[in-house]
């Protein structure tokens, strides 16, 4: 219910901001449910996502809906080879996940029509304080990084040793373990900061709009480590002017108050 709920409001502010009504719609890494996004009437709105049970439960219900113009594929965004076909990209909580993040802006770029933009809300990033992202089943129920199973930026401070002896003692060895691999190793998580997502931008020939930070915390003097915890961006394949920019922080600013966004 949570997740629909969170769906529904990035949903809305990308219409408050950049416009869904009749534009094609290319989603990278998710597959929103198309209950939440019909009533923009959207041209045709494709999911691309490598998690199989999310493309199913998409292509299931736009069957029951009887909808024509939405689609899911199970398809990876750094080997996409679409060229100017969409008129918006859409992706939520995805890009800290992609390991190739600087060929899926290649990709995404491609993609893209020329005026066109990139709306994405992603985190938390690496190198803030829950960067970790833990997120693992145990014997103690689910361990998430929510609820403070480490300390903020214990992951960048300390080492993978320390912070196993620290969780067995409060959990198991098992449990501790679990953790611990998933931290470091996890392949699902790309480990990148914030520089490094900034280089990615800068390089990638997409015009910023907007590109606002979510902050939480005073950072510890490490290497890397900032406060920034996620990412609103909106791109543009093409030149962006002064006001266009201002514009657009006027109706993220409506949208703010109108929606609660945080």
């Amino acid at each position: 219910m949570q997740e629909n709920l969170d769906q529904k409001k990035y949903i809305k502010l990308a219409n408050k901001t950049i416009g869904i009504c009749h534009k094609k719609i290319l989603e990278i890494g998710g597959c929103t449910m198309p209950d939440l996004f019909l009533e923009y009437a959207p041209s045709a709105w494709i999911c691309i996502n490598l998690d199989k049970e999310a493309v199913s439960g998409f292509e299931r219900r736009t069957k029951e809906l009887a909808i024509n113009n939405c689609s899911a594929y199970l398809q990876d965004i750094a080997i996409f080879n679409e060229k100017d076909a969409y008129d918006l990209l859409y992706s939520i909580n995805c890009f800290e996940h992609v390991n190739k993040l600087d060929v899926a802006f290649e990709k995404m770029f491609q993609s893209l029509k020329w005026g066109g933009y990139l709306f994405t809300v992603f985190g938390p990033i690496w190198s803030s304080d829950v960067g970790h992202h833990l997120s693992i089943p145990s014997d103690y129920g689910e361990l998430i990084f929510s609820d403070n199973i480490l300390s903020p930026w214990e992951h960048l401070i300390s080492t993978p040793e320390a912070i196993k002896i620290r969780l067995e003692k409060i959990y198991n060895e098992k449990t501790a373990e679990t953790a611990v691999e998933y931290i470091f190793s996890y392949h699902d998580l790309n480990r990148l900061y914030e520089h490094e997502y900034m280089s990615i931008v800068k390089n990638s020939g997409f015009s910023p709009v907007i590109i606002y930070r979510k902050k939480r915390g005073k950072p510890p003097m490490v290497s890397g480590a900032t406060n920034t915890r996620e990412f609103l961006m909106i791109l543009k394949k093409g030149h962006v002017s002064q006001l266009e920019r201002l514009l657009f922080l006027f109706k993220l600013g409506l949208a703010y108050f109108s929606y609660n966004f945080q």
